[in-house]
C-alpha cells in the first residue's frame, strides 16, 4: 500500500491537472427515460481540468490490462452516464485507470453513440437477469467476501461438513478423497 501511495505521489506531483470535484463520489442516475432501470456507484475522484474536461478516476492495485480492456470498460461508462447527468456543463469526459502499483495510466473515452449503446446493452442484460431461473455459480476471489456463501451450491458443502462432529466429518466421502489426495 504505502508503495503504491508513493508512486502516484511521484508521479503526480504538484498536483496541478485539474480541481478535484470529489472523491468516493455517489451517483445514482437512471439508464432509460422512465427512471425504471436505476444504477449507482462511488466514483473514486472526479476532476475538472480547466478545459472544461471532466475526468473519472479509478485507482487499481491490480495487473495492467491491455488498452483494448480499459476501452471496453463497462464500470467507468456508466459512471460517465452519471457524471453528465450531474455536471451537465461538461464539455467532455474522459475515463482513467491509475495502476498505482505499476505507475502507468490508461485514458479512454467514450463517444454518445457509444453511451446509447451501453444503456440498451446494461438494461438488456438486466431483464436477462431479472427473468432468469438459475444462477449458476462461479468461484472467485470475490466468494470470501461474499455475504451469500452460506446460501450458495458451491459452498453448502465445504461448509456443511465443517459443522459435522468429528467422526462424521472423517467419514464424508468429500473430506477422505481429499484426505486421499493430500497423500
Amino acid at each position: 500500500g504505502a508503495k503504491c501511495i508513493r508512486n502516484f505521489y511521484e508521479s503526480n506531483q504538484p498536483f496541478r491537472q485539474g480541481q478535484t470535484l470529489g472523491t468516493e463520489v455517489h451517483l445514482t442516475f437512471p439508464l432509460d427515460g422512465e427512471g425504471k432501470f436505476q444504477l449507482q456507484g462511488y466514483v473514486d475522484r472526479i476532476a475538472r481540468r480547466d478545459d472544461g474536461t471532466v475526468e473519472i478516476h479509478d485507482y487499481k492495485t491490480g495487473r495492467l490490462p491491455a488498452q483494448e480492456k480499459a476501452d471496453a470498460d463497462r464500470q467507468l461508462a456508466l459512471y460517465q452516464i452519471g457524471v453528465e447527468r450531474q455536471w451537465p456543463e461538461s464539455r467532455s469526459v474522459e475515463l482513467i485507470w491509475h495502476y498505482v502499483a505499476f505507475r502507468e495510466t490508461q485514458r479512454s473515452r467514450r463517444t454518445a453513440q457509444q453511451l446509447v449503446q451501453l444503456r440498451q446493452q446494461t438494461i438488456a442484460l438486466i431483464r436477462r437477469i431479472e427473468s432468469a431461473k438459475q444462477f449458476e455459480g462461479r468461484r472467485s476471489a470475490l466468494c470470501d467476501w461474499c455475504e451469500y456463501k452460506p446460501d450458495c451450491p458451491l459452498w453448502r458443502h465445504p461448509d456443511s461438513v465443517l459443522a459435522l462432529p468429528p467422526a462424521q466429518f472423517k467419514a464424508d466421502d468429500g473430506v477422505r478423497l481429499a484426505g486421499e489426495y493430500a497423500k
